[in-house]
C-alpha cells in the first residue's frame, strides 16, 4: 500500500460544520480532504479538537460583537474516539513545560480520508491544562504557542503511535512547524548526525505559506519559546542550534522561518503571492494557486443545470476547458431560471433564520460582501459613504440588496467598530432590506450567500490577500466578481470576466485612500455593474448572463480543488 501524505492544519472546515475552523485556511483544508478522497489519494490529516470552537458571533443592542463559546459533542458530528486494542482510550503522552500532557484522539472520516484530532480535555491532565485545546485563536499568544506545540509535536507522536508512515509531510501554514523539530529530535536521537537529519527532513517536507507580509506569522520572544525548544532539543542537540533554525534575531523566533528553513519544498498559494513571497522570505519557492470544491459549494439548481448540459460527470472533468465552453450553448432563459431559483433559496434561508424580516424580490440585484472584518479587507470602502450607499441601493428604477457577513477577531476592536456601523445601517428603518447583515458567518450561511448573490465584492489592500477563495465559490455558482487586483483575482481577471476595483496596477491600488477607492467602487457600480444587470431583453439580463458565462469558461477549469490537488501531486507528492 502506498504511504500517505501527512497533512497538518490548525483548522478544518468540513461539510458537517464541525466548529474547528475560523475562516479561509480551515475551509481550504476541508476542501483538500474532500478532494483527496475523490481522487483516492493516500492522505491522513492531523488537527486539534477545539471543544468550544472559534466563537459564535452575537451582536448586542448597540451592534457590538460579543463572542460566545460553542459547546458541542464530537460524537454528534460523527467523530469516534480512537481506542487501544483493549478498548481503553488512546492517549498520546506529550512532554510539556508544566507537566506531561495526555492527549485524547478523535477520528473523523471524510470520504476515504481520515482526520485525527488531538484533545487535551482528559481527566488524566492537570486542571489548568485541560482547557489548552478549548478555543481556537483567542488572541492569547502564549496559548497559541501551546496549541501549535500540541498540533505539531503531538501530531508526530500520534502518527508514530498509530504506526502510520508517511511519504511526505505537508504543513498548511506555520502552525504545525514544530513538528519539524520533533522529527529532527527523533532522527538525532536514533544516531543520525544533525546535518544528515536536517537533509532527511527537507527531502520529505512541503511547507505552504499563506503569509503575504512579514510580521503576520507566528512569532515568539526567546523567553516564551525556549521551554518548548528545550524539550525538542533532547539531550543530543544544542539548544542554540535549534533556536537558530527559526531565529528572526537573537531574541525572536518565527515558526514561518522555521518552516521555510527545514522544508525542501515550499509553495505560495497564488501567482501574485508567489511574487511577493520569494522577495519576502528571500528564498526560491513554487506556487499552487488555491481552489475550491465543486462537490460542496455549488448549489443544487446550478448542479442540475451543469448535469443537464455539461454531463453528469462534469465534476470529475471540472478541469476541462473544452467542457466549460458548453455553457455558451445553454439558453439564457434556462440559465437565468437556475440562477433565480438559487436566489429564492437564499431568500428562504434568510427568512427562516430571521435574518430577513420581509420578502424581497429575487429579480433585483443581490450584492455579497462576506469575509473576516480585518483592516486589510478594507470594508470601510463600502460603508465610508453610507448615505451614498443607501441612495444607490434604494433607487426605485434599479434597486439592489447588499448582504454583509463576517466576524471580527475577538481582540480586534477596529474590526468590531466596522461591524457596528454595518449593524446600524441594517437597523435603519429607512433602509428596510436594502442592507442585510447576516450574523454568525459559518459554512451553511456561506454556502447560501455564494450561491444566491449576483455580484461578489472583495476589496483587500494589495498585496495582503494571499489567495482568497470565496470569490471562486461565488464564480462556480454564477456570480460575477468585482475585486481589487490581488490574490487569485490577479491571475483570473482577463478584462471581460468581471471587474477590477481600484487600479489595474496593484501597487497603485495599495496607495489609494479609502475615499479614492470608495469613489472608484461607486462609479463602477453606478456606471457599469448596475446598468448591465438591469439591461433586460424580454425580462432577462442577456449581457449579464454573457459575463457570467465568460467568468465560468475562464475561471471554473482553473480555480478548483481538483486542479489544485493534482498540481500538488505532480509538483511535490509524486517526487517521493
Amino acid at each position: 500500500m502506498e504511504k500517505p501524505v501527512a497533512y497538518f492544519s490548525a483548522e478544518y472546515g468540513l461539510p458537517n460544520n464541525m466548529p474547528i475552523y475560523a475562516g479561509g485556511l480551515g475551509i481550504l483544508a476541508g476542501d483538500i480532504l474532500r478532494e483527496a478522497s475523490e481522487l483516492s489519494l493516500p492522505f491522513v490529516a492531523v488537527g486539534v479538537l477545539y471543544k468550544k470552537g472559534f466563537f459564535k458571533q452575537a451582536l448586542d443592542k448597540n451592534g457590538w460583537q460579543e463572542e460566545k463559546d460553542v459547546y458541542w459533542n464530537p460524537e454528534d458530528y460523527g467523530l469516534d474516539p480512537v481506542k487501544n486494542q483493549d478498548g481503553s482510550p488512546l492517549s498520546i503522552i506529550l512532554p510539556f513545560p508544566k507537566a506531561n500532557l495526555n492527549l485524547l484522539v478523535w477520528k473523523n472520516t471524510v470520504g476515504k480520508t481520515f482526520l485525527y484530532l488531538l484533545d487535551a480535555d482528559n481527566d488524566d491532565n492537570p486542571a489548568d491544562l485541560r482547557d489548552l485545546t478549548s478555543n481556537l485563536y483567542t488572541g492569547d499568544w502564549n496559548l497559541h504557542l501551546e496549541q501549535e506545540y500540541i498540533l505539531g509535536v503531538g501530531g508526530v507522536r500520534l502518527l508514530r503511535e498509530l504506526k502510520i508512515e508517511s511519504k511526505m509531510w505537508h504543513l498548511n501554514d506555520d502552525h504545525s512547524a514544530l513538528s519539524l523539530l520533533e522529527r529532527l529530535r527523533e532522527l538525532v536521537s536514533s544516531g543520525i548526525s544533525f546535518e544528515d537529519a536536517l537533509s532527511k527532513i527537507k527531502e520529505t517536507t512541503l511547507f505552504t505559506t499563506h503569509t503575504p507580509v512579514r510580521g503576520a506569522e507566528s512569532v515568539y520572544d526567546r523567553e516564551t519559546v525556549l521551554p518548548f525548544l528545550k524539550i525538542l532539543s533532547g539531550d543530543k542537540i544544542d539548544l542554540e542550534k535549534i533556536f537558530s533554525l527559526g531565529a528572526k534575531d537573537t531574541e525572536t523566533f518565527s515558526l514561518s522561518l522555521l518552516g521555510i528553513s527545514l522544508s525542501g519544498y515550499k509553495n505560495a498559494v497564488s501567482k501574485r503571492h508567489h511574487e511577493i513571497s520569494e522577495s519576502l522570505w528571500d528564498t526560491k519557492m513554487d506556487f499552487v494557486t488555491n481552489g475550491v470544491s465543486s462537490y460542496h459549494w455549488v448549489s443544487n439548481p446550478m448542479k442540475t443545470l451543469y448535469d443537464n448540459h455539461l454531463g453528469t460527470d462534469w465534476q470529475s472533468n471540472i478541469n476541462s476547458a473544452g467542457m466549460w465552453q458548453k455553457v455558451y450553448d445553454i439558453s439564457d432563459k434556462e440559465f437565468w431560471s437556475a440562477r433565480l431559483t438559487a436566489k429564492k433559496h437564499l431568500i428562504s434561508y434568510l427568512l427562516k433564520n430571521n435574518i430577513l424580516t420581509s420578502q424581497i424580490d429575487e429579480n433585483e440585484l443581490f450584492i455579497g460582501f462576506a469575509r473576516r472584518f480585518a483592516p486589510y479587507k478594507q470594508s470601510q470602502i463600502l460603508i465610508s459613504s453610507m448615505s451614498h450607499l443607501k441612495s444607490m441601493l434604494l433607487n426605485s428604477e434599479s434597486p439592489a440588496h447588499l448582504f454583509v457577513s463576517g466576524k471580527a477577531h475577538p481582540i480586534d476592536n477596529a474590526g468590531k467598530k466596522l461591524l457596528q456601523e454595518v449593524y446600524w445601517a441594517d437597523n435603519d428603518p429607512k433602509v428596510g432590506e436594502a442592507i442585510v447583515f447576516c450574523e454568525n458567518y459559518d459554512i451553511p450561511l456561506a454556502k447560501m450567500l455564494v450561491s444566491g448573490v449576483d455580484l461578489w465584492l472583495n476589496t483587500p489592500k494589495p498585496p495582503m490577500e494571499a489567495s482568497g477563495t470565496s470569490g471562486m465559490k461565488a464564480m462556480l455558482n454564477g456570480a460575477i466578481n468585482a475585486s481589487t487586483l490581488d490574490g487569485w483575482w490577479y491571475e483570473a481577471f482577463d478584462g471581460n470576466n468581471g471587474w477590477v476595483v481600484g487600479s489595474y496596477d496593484p501597487e497603485e491600488t495599495a496607495k489609494m485612500s479609502i475615499e479614492e477607492l470608495n469613489d472608484n467602487l461607486f462609479y463602477l457600480l453606478e456606471s457599469e455593474i448596475i446598468p448591465l444587470y438591469y439591461d433586460l431583453e424580454d425580462g432577462i439580463p442577456v449581457k449579464w448572463i454573457k459575463k457570467i458565462k465568460d467568468s465560468l469558461v475562464t475561471c471554473a477549469p482553473r480555480f478548483n480543488t481538483r486542479r489544485m490537488l493534482l498540481e500538488y501531486k505532480e509538483k511535490f507528492y509524486d517526487r517521493l
